[in-house]
């Protein structure tokens, strides 16, 4: 009785969430495009010189300009040999930022 109210409680109050007993899933987070991806992607991406309105290259300054693309931009940030950003840009993607595109894409790129 106790272990079905402490689930209803938990399941109530979102904690049913939470790993118990210390287990923890290995499944990865879809990290949100509104908050992680987007931001990500204007900061490193949609800047003055490379993919923005003004030049020919994709657009990504919205969702619908990035999500066609969302395969050739992982397939391009992970090619050394092409690197994207180019090298002369001066900006540069760590492996966390990487992994958050490559988790989003991954996922489906959903607009989430």
């Amino acid at each position: 009785m106790k272990t079905l109210l402490l689930f209803l409680y938990m399941s109530l109050t979102g904690l049913a969430l939470l790993p118990l007993n210390g287990v923890h899933t290995n499944r990865p987070a879809v990290p949100s495009f509104e908050r992680e991806v987007f931001p990500l992607i204007k900061a490193k991406c949609n800047t003055k010189d490379c993919h923005n309105v003004q030049r020919s290259n994709p657009v990504f300054t919205t969702y619908d300009g990035i999500k066609p693309h969302a395969k050739r931009i992982l397939k391009r940030i992970k090619d050394r040999s092409i690197p994207m950003p180019p090298r002369d840009s001066g900006i540069v993607l760590t492996q966390a930022e990487i992994d958050i595109i490559e988790a989003w894409v991954n996922a489906g790129a959903p607009k989430n």
